[in-house]
């Protein structure tokens, strides 16, 4: 751990943050430990290696020692949380030393995967904290919505990149919700798989997948990263975590992005010609 800290200016504490020499990424504040944004634990680069930084919203310092077990309990999950990634930062530190923050040695595999670098930590620590049923339902709900959300704005990025043709904000724009929505279903997955008792369907979440045709692959993720999960013990080539490309480039194509590197080593993107997610809205199709 390199520290902790609570602040009342959180977006500010973020960006305000020393990660260390030679780091130099954009941080959302929306993002984060879960999808309110209060929390968000950081990789930095100090002199004896790679640490953790968790910044977290001042209120859950009030929480964390309030009286009500209701705030205390959620103060708790969030913190515990933030030490889980830490753990996996470590983990993978102690794995492939430098590896957190450098650039991979593949250019196409790390582009894609700096899109998603903090999905492994994010479905690691979620399951470390066993969640209630409403906190469940919490995750499913928060994936339907970001599945609503990638959809409506990937589809008006699509409009606008025909008219201007821009390549660049249309990717950063679709990678971005795209990813937003991998790291929703992962936590979800992870909070169901850590679920003690019975389950229950989550019915709008599930229909959506299905209308949409993503119900295989929504369990195709869920599988490889539950595969993922448990063989951190034997993971042995940091180019392991490179299935989440394959989900994420499937996805792409799904919102009319399609990466491409070319044979001079350049990375590019194409438009694939069609948005596909946003033909299928008001059809009604089986498994």
């Amino acid at each position: 751990m390199d520290g902790i800290t609570f602040a009342i200016d959180y977006a500010a504490a973020l960006q305000e943050l020393d990660r260390g020499l030679g780091v130099d990424r954009g941080i959302d504040p929306s993002a984060g430990a879960n999808p309110n944004g209060v929390a968000m634990p950081l990789a930095v680069r100090r002199d004896d290696g790679i640490k953790t930084h968790v910044v977290l919203r001042g209120y859950l310092a009030e929480q964390l020692i309030s009286e009500d077990e209701t705030q205390s309990g959620e103060a708790i999950s969030v913190i515990s949380y933030c030490l889980g990634t830490a753990a996996f930062n470590a983990l993978v530190e102690g794995k492939f030393p430098g590896t957190l923050l450098s650039l991979y040695p593949d250019p196409y595999e790390g582009w894609l995967y700096r899109y998603n670098d903090a999905l492994p930590a994010t479905y690691f620590s979620t399951r470390l904290v066993a969640p209630s049923m409403k906190t469940l339902e919490f995750y499913s709900e928060q994936a339907h919505l970001q599945l609503e959300q990638m959809i409506s704005v990937t589809k008006d990025a699509y409009a606008e990149y025909n008219e201007d043709g821009d390549h660049e904000r249309f990717f950063e724009t679709c990678a971005a919700h795209v990813s937003g929505f991998m790291a929703a279903m992962a936590r979800f997955f992870a909070a169901r798989a850590s679920m003690i008792g019975p389950h229950r369907s989550h019915g709008l979440l599930d229909q959506t997948l299905i209308q949409l045709e993503l119900w295989k692959w929504s369990k195709l993720f869920e599988e490889d990263l539950a595969a993922f999960d448990r063989r951190l013990e034997d993971w042995t080539s940091l180019d392991e975590v490179f299935f989440l490309n394959r989900h994420f480039e499937r996805f792409l194509f799904e919102v009319g992005v399609l990466p491409d590197q070319m044979n001079d080593g350049s990375l590019y993107v194409h438009a694939s010609g069609e948005h596909r997610l946003s033909t299928r809205r008001g059809t009604k199709r089986l498994l």
